[in-house]
């Protein structure tokens, strides 16, 4: 299961982190972000004048105009309350259960991880202060994310009863889902909770 951590990381004011996917492989990818413009990158990779020296679960160091730096993941942006009746999405019964080989899931991600790293957009939610989910405001067409029954404007709340309450805890996660059997997401979509359970073989 693909857990993304995006966040607008500011630390460095010309390149930032705003987001990271750790693979099984260890060669984990990353989206940084400068002046507004967005590019996915892995270890090697150069982006925004800067070289990419190596790429961690919460941090990304690079090298630019030969002065090293560490960018930060921030694990606590800030949130904005959302509005459920502002979206404009009917009322649609429960995604179906899904079930997906592992080997295929695998092959899947690694063929569409620029797109979901470069198209997909999770934006907190809020409820009494704090972050009780992410909305996905984008969600690529024809991806894994469509397969597995998730929509543009779908809040995520919890995965396998772990309650998504901060950027950390979907990083958290992933080690977790890369062994396991079965996921079992909870969502709300127009309001309404909903359950999408994932079997991989």
């Amino acid at each position: 299961m693909l857990i993304f951590a995006l966040a607008l990381a500011a630390l460095e004011p010309e390149v930032a982190v705003s987001g990271i996917v750790a693979a099984k492989s260890g060669r984990h990818a990353a989206t940084l972000v400068s002046e507004g413009r967005e590019r996915p990158v892995v270890a090697g990779d150069r982006a925004f004048g800067c070289d990419v020296t190596a790429i961690f679960v919460d941090r990304v160091d690079i090298v630019c105009a030969g002065e090293r730096r560490t960018l930060m993941l921030v694990t606590s942006a800030p949130a904005r309350e959302t509005n459920a009746s502002a979206r404009a999405n009917p009322i649609e019964e429960a995604p179906a259960d899904v079930t997906i080989n592992r080997a295929d899931l695998e092959a899947r991600l690694d063929l569409e991880m620029s797109r979901l790293m470069t198209e997909t957009t999770l934006v907190p939610v809020t409820s009494r202060g704090q972050i009780a989910g992410f909305t996905l405001s984008r969600v690529p067409a024809g991806t894994i994310l469509e397969t597995l029954g998730l929509k543009s404007g779908d809040v995520l709340v919890s995965v396998n009863d772990t309650p998504i309450d901060s950027f950390a805890t979907l990083v958290g996660l992933w080690p977790r889902l890369q062994t396991t059997g079965s996921v079992r997401a909870q969502i709300m979509r127009d309001g309404r909770p909903l359950d999408i359970s994932v079997s991989i073989r």
